[in-house]
């Protein structure tokens, strides 16, 4: 129950920043945001969406793997 709890957040953290990238992205298409550039990481990033996206890609029978040469 607690794996399941802590997917449930996990997934809802993830589409609550999509929704604030999509909300984002029309703030700049029309010119009303100003950029606040900073380094992110990258690998940790893919590495939650890989944690995320696995338990699907196993019920088709499909595995992520993430390269360690591509960061």
């Amino acid at each position: 129950l607690k794996e399941l709890s802590d997917r449930i957040f996990r997934s809802v953290k993830v589409m609550t920043n999509l929704i604030e990238d999509i909300l984002s992205l029309a703030k700049m298409e029309s010119g009303n945001m100003d950029l606040d550039l900073k380094p992110s990481n990258v690998k940790a990033t893919v590495e939650a969406a890989i944690e995320l996206l696995t338990p699907i890609a196993s019920e088709k029978n499909l595995s992520l793997v993430l390269q360690d040469d591509c960061f």
